[in-house]
């Protein structure tokens, strides 16, 4: 893990900032090309029956290469995660009796499987078909109204046991999805050194090591711009 690696050479103890937990991310993320075919290998260890929540669209693309991975059903997500979709979609999932969580899709989706996951004590596998959101990545989730008015973030105290990335499907996806991957990292990027070099906080353990992430996943989409892989990897991964 490249924070703890900073952390030994800058020569920080992790004893003398106390006790706390560098476990950040999912349990497991892979990111690979034709990744969806191997989705039943890869979630084996995590359980035989999915609770499959995607929407309309995800579903006609890909949930035929998914019926043969694993025993599932599906649940379709109608959009907005909202408590009124998260308790419709628990209600159907507590009947079937499912053994984790598959969430397939964009930022909303995933934080409507992550939340539904973390309500019914059930794994959560993240698959994320486009590079817009590091919902996949991160253990919260954003509640909106049905509306679709923000309301609020909901802390899941963990990410998804396992994250999935088919370089294929993030490379298919319209270009601007991409796009905006990359700006809200750069985004962050610039806050963090605002923050930082503001003096506020130059002194805590968490700052620097997210400062040096930071500038990690600036360095990476800067210099390689020319490899998706390296730059879906920095998105997600930093």
């Amino acid at each position: 893990m490249k924070w703890i690696e900073y952390l030994k050479k800058k020569k920080l103890s992790l004893e003398e900032y106390g006790s706390f937990s560098l476990k950040v991310g999912p349990s497991i993320y892979i990111q690979e090309k034709n990744l969806l075919p191997k989705v039943g290998y890869y979630c084996k260890g995590i359980g035989e029956f999915a609770g499959i929540i995607c929407d309309e669209n995800i579903y006609k693309k890909f949930c035929k290469d998914l019926s043969s991975s694993f025993k599932s059903l599906v649940f379709i997500f109608s959009g907005e995660c909202c408590l009124e979709e998260i308790n419709k979609i628990i209600e159907n999932i507590k009947k079937a009796n499912v053994d984790f969580i598959f969430g397939m899709g964009g930022g909303k989706t995933l934080d409507t499987a992550k939340l539904v996951g973390f309500k019914l004590n059930l794994p959560v596998v993240a698959f994320a078909t486009s590079a817009s959101t590091c919902s996949a990545w991160t253990n919260v989730s954003v509640l909106y109204s049905k509306d679709g008015i923000y309301k609020d973030i909901i802390n899941l105290k963990k990410s998804p046991d396992l994250t999935l990335v088919d370089e294929d499907i993030i490379i298919d996806a319209p270009k601007e999805l991409l796009l905006s991957g990359i700006g809200d990292s750069f985004a962050k990027y610039y806050e963090a050194r605002l923050v930082y070099e503001s003096g506020m906080f130059k002194e805590d353990v968490f700052a620097k090591i997210g400062i040096f992430i930071a500038d990690e996943m600036y360095k990476i989409i800067k210099e390689k711009s020319s490899e998706l892989k390296e730059i879906i990897y920095a998105i997600y991964k930093l």
